[in-house]
């Protein structure tokens, strides 16, 4: 029977490649949608059309993406093959899995056909066996039939004319101008055009479609031409709103190939993009390692060790740490390997570079027993550790008792290949839980000296106190321009991180002083890691704020925008951007507290408040938690020094008994002393003196009575909390629990009782609380201005009675 035309096209082309193309992305979305029934016609209609082991690869690296999930396809992959004879195919590649991941009764039917003799197709001769039947019909010969070209020669003259001369001006001479373009292949040309379409809609801002092409052409293996547009798309990644998570996560791996490789000549930025990565509101450790492990793959060490690196150490478990560190040198050095002497930082270089931050970061993350055995495995690969790094790692031993630890420190030391003595000493590295009480200089009247002193004290690391440095900025501030205040900031953050924390501390306290709290979330994004605090609600905040000065009109009915101090955009962290102290932090929940405008914001944030007092951490909203087991555990939120400090729930106390009333004070307190936290004198102040200032004159009594019967000789903010918690919900019941345990009055909570009592007209109580005060502090005229002002307004009601009017406080 003659063959018609599909059939001879069937025989040359087994299988439509486009059509195979089709069904594996078809099979790939199917895997995704957890459609297996489907997915599984599709797999064993390709595999019967070419069970090769190209096909039996494609499918087995989609399948051993989840391979729990996919047990059943992968079983059936393997019986398909092994039914058609690839037995040793199936035992190389799919039985190891399986064996696995599959119970043996799973695998019964699988065994049982790799059992049987195997039935694999075996080199057969195409040609019949000799007969008779052929023998007169090959005797006989036949004559040839034409070629095709012969039959064009018999209906062309023999001799065709010469093309005239006139015409000959439509012909190009013989030139080398076109030789590139005549050896370029059909592939390369294709690449080309491919990689100048994507770059067209990712500079035209068309992200969605740019990816999908880009997906599209790495499934066909065309080759893109590397940019540095693409950061572009990598930041329209981070920032979007309305991908998922994981969605989000593919996205970015997918462009970061794209960009090119660290140049010393002409290097890409990647700051940017590092810093939309931190400001996510859900950030997550898997995402930042990727991101790491790629980007030093294409060099860019220098702000992954700033910036990325330190994170995922200091808040991934040892063994995925370590994994990441591993994988970051190993990357870094095949760059290294392929650069051709471009790099000038070779092995035992980066090496001691890498594990020496990483000992640094663990340490101060009060992880000893982490960095010890870090630094045991960087002996172990003959790698140096810096004295720094070192001396960083000693103090935390010592300052936590770690004798055992200490000890295997100063041993593993002595096999460095160099050895300098470790400084052993018991002295608190400084930190900003004793900045009030720090080392005074003594500043003058001129401006310009007390720079120069404060400059040589940010080299010293031997700054005054937050208070006078605040007083300086405001009177230079206030001078005129600003340079000498951002020098003064870059200083520090090119020399020292306490020094930074100080000066940036400071600022924030000057900030507060003049209810800036809008300057306060602007200084805290600029410069430290957003740790300790509501990831979500401070970046809600700070895009509000930055809108508000872009969309900003100049008149003469609208004030301008207030701006920080110093110039930002003229600032740069070298070392990374700093971990902030809860003190830090504290004005961060003072600034959320203050543009809490509704009940409902108020109550869901004192709610986060309680939950990082607890855990440590936000609670991320549901669509990142259901993606969390497949991408590590998100990045906690975790200050420097714990997870928060009793501080941080006094700006609640009057808001929150404000808006739900009076009992809610109590509440708070009562909620601090549940989670270890004891109320200090500040709290049990704003608890009186709301009292005050509604009239509740017994209860505000109750409270310094209190406090004046039953003081504390030791710090109220630090000591340990021993006092079994409160049971009741009213103020009795509160001080019935906490016995004797309360701080001492302060001349400002004599103060604020006071001002209360005036507010609400009780000129006899609050000429009782001047009656007291007058006990335990002596009165002189203009040494506290609030004190001066408030006995002034109560002489004033004393004398006048309901005709005062009160002043506004």
């Amino acid at each position: 029977m003659k063959s018609g035309p599909s059939d001879n096209n069937s025989a040359d082309f087994p299988i439509d490649v486009f059509d195979a193309q089709s069904s594996f992305r078809r099979f790939c979305t199917l895997i995704e949608e957890d459609k297996q029934e489907e997915a599984k016609i599709i797999m064993r209609d390709a595999v019967e059309a070419a069970p090769t082991q190209t096909v039996l690869d494609q499918f087995k690296q989609v399948l051993l993406r989840a391979p729990q999930k996919n047990n059943l396809l992968i079983v059936d992959l393997a019986s398909i093959y092994a039914s058609k004879g690839y037995h040793q195919l199936v035992k190389d590649h799919l039985l190891p899995v399986l064996q696995q991941i599959s119970s043996p009764d799973a695998l019964k039917g699988l065994n049982a056909l790799l059992s049987a003799p195997s039935t694999s197709p075996q080199a057969e001769s195409v040609f019949e066996d000799l007969s008779v039947d052929y023998q007169t019909a090959s005797s006989t010969t036949a004559a040839p039939r034409p070629s095709v070209m012969d039959l064009v020669k018999k209906s062309l003259p023999e001799l065709l004319p010469e093309i005239p001369q006139n015409d000959a001006a439509i012909f190009e001479e013989d030139s080398n101008e076109y030789a590139f373009t005549s050896q370029a292949s059909t592939h390369t040309q294709n690449s080309i055009s491919s990689g100048s379409f994507l770059l067209q809609l990712v500079e035209q801002n068309q992200f969605d479609k740019a990816y999908h092409l880009l997906r599209e052409l790495r499934e066909l293996g065309t080759s893109i031409p590397m940019s540095p547009s693409y950061k572009a798309a990598i930041t329209a990644s981070i920032t979007s709103h309305d991908l998922s998570v994981t969605e989000q996560h593919s996205r970015i791996l997918a462009w970061l190939p794209l960009l090119p490789d660290a140049e010393p000549t002409n290097p890409c930025n990647i700051k940017p993009i590092i810093r939309h990565l931190n400001n996510m509101p859900t950030t997550n450790l898997k995402l930042l390692a990727d991101f790491a492990i790629i980007m030093a793959g294409k060099g860019y060490t220098t702000p992954l060790m700033d910036c990325i690196f330190p994170i995922v150490i200091r808040y991934s478990k040892f063994e995925i740490g370590q994994e990441f560190l591993k994988n970051f040198h190993n990357a870094y050095k095949r760059f290294q390997d392929n650069s051709q002497g471009m790099v000038q930082d070779k092995g035992a270089g980066i090496g001691m570079h890498i594990y020496s931050t990483a000992i640094r970061t663990l340490a101060r993350a009060r992880r000893g027993a982490d960095a010890v055995a870090l630094f045991s495995e960087a002996i172990s690969m003959s790698i140096r550790i810096t004295k720094h790094s070192l001396d960083i790692l000693v103090s935390q031993l010592q300052n936590s008792g770690q004798t055992e630890l200490l000890s295997k420190v100063q041993d593993l030391h002595s096999k460095q290949l160099w050895n300098e003595e470790i400084p052993v000493h018991s002295r608190r590295l400084m930190d900003l839980d004793n900045l009030m009480t720090s080392k005074r200089i003594n500043l003058t009247s001129d401006l310009a000296v007390d720079l120069l002193l404060l400059q040589q004290a940010v080299v010293s690391k031997q700054l005054p106190a937050p208070k006078d440095i605040a007083n300086f900025m405001y009177d230079y501030a206030n001078a005129g321009p600003n340079d000498g205040l951002t020098l003064l900031l870059q200083k520090a953050l090119d020399t020292s991180f306490l020094s930074s924390n100080i000066l940036l501390f400071a600022e924030m306290m000057l900030y507060h002083s003049s209810h800036r709290y809008d300057l306060i979330l602007e200084t805290f994004v600029d410069h430290f890691q957003l740790a300790g605090i509501p990831r979500e609600e401070v970046l809600n905040q700070h895009r509000r704020i930055v809108q508000l000065r872009e969309k900003y009109i100049p008149s003469p009915t609208s004030p301008t925008p207030p701006l920080r101090i110093v110039s930002r955009d003229k600032l740069v962290h070298p070392r990374g951007k700093l971990w902030p102290t809860v003190d830090h932090c504290n004005f961060v929940w003072a600034a959320l507290v203050y543009f809490a405008k509704s009940e409902k914001t108020l109550e869901r944030l004192y709610i986060k408040l309680l939950r990082f007092a607890e855990a440590g951490k936000d609670e991320l909203d549901g669509q990142a938690t259901a993606s969390a087991s497949s991408l590590m555990a998100p990045l906690p939120h975790e200050t420097r020094r714990g997870n928060i400090s009793s501080m941080a729930f006094t700006p609640f106390i009057r808001p929150m008994m404000r808006a739900f009333g009076e009992k809610y004070g109590v509440k708070i307190l009562r909620d601090m002393t549940q989670l270890g936290l004891r109320p200090t004198i500040y709290h049990y102040t704003e608890l009186a003196a709301f009292y005050s200032s509604k009239g509740f004159t017994e209860k505000a009594f109750l409270v310094l009575d209190h406090l004046e019967q039953h003081p504390q000789s030791d710090d109220s903010s630090t000591a340990s909390l021993t006092a079994l918690p409160p049971t009741g919900t009213s103020i009795y019941d509160f001080f019935a629990s906490q016995k004797d345990r309360f701080p001492a009055p302060d001349l400002a909570c004599y103060v604020a009782l006071i001002r209360g009592f005036i507010i609400s007209r009780h000129a006899e109580a609050a000429t009782e609380v001047a009656r007291r005060l007058s006990r335990s502090h002596k009165y002189v005229p203009g040494e506290d201005s609030f004190l001066d002002a408030a006995l002034v307004h109560l002489r004033e009601l004393q004398v006048q009675g309901n005709a005062w009017v009160p002043t506004k406080y």
